[in-house]
């Protein structure tokens, strides 16, 4: 069966600050992307496979490639956020 690919895009004004350090939530411009993308890439490095994340003036896209179905990835997301792992949880999940 060939890998998936999947892709989630959403505004950047969606983007919920709090995610970020406390030092990194005011940023501005470039200096705000660049901490959006260096989030998502320390979201999904753990999930495997491949990510490509474009953080543009006003988008957020994602798209990650892996094995596996999405009830796999769901039945995944589950475990994860059982052991309270929910940064992984929530990736696998929007993906699923």
């Amino acid at each position: 069966m060939p890998e998936p690919l999947n892709r989630v895009e959403f505004p950047l004004s969606d983007f919920d600050r709090s995610q970020l350090p406390a030092e990194k939530r005011g940023l501005q411009g470039e200096a705000f992307r660049k901490a959006v993308q260096e989030h998502f890439e320390a979201e999904y490095a753990p999930l495997g496979g491949f990510v490509e994340i474009v953080i543009s003036e006003s988008l957020v896209s994602i798209r990650w490639k892996r094995e596996g179905t999405p009830a796999d990835m769901v039945e995944e997301a589950v475990a994860c956020l059982s052991k309270g792992d929910y940064n992984r949880g929530v990736a696998m999940l929007r993906f699923a």
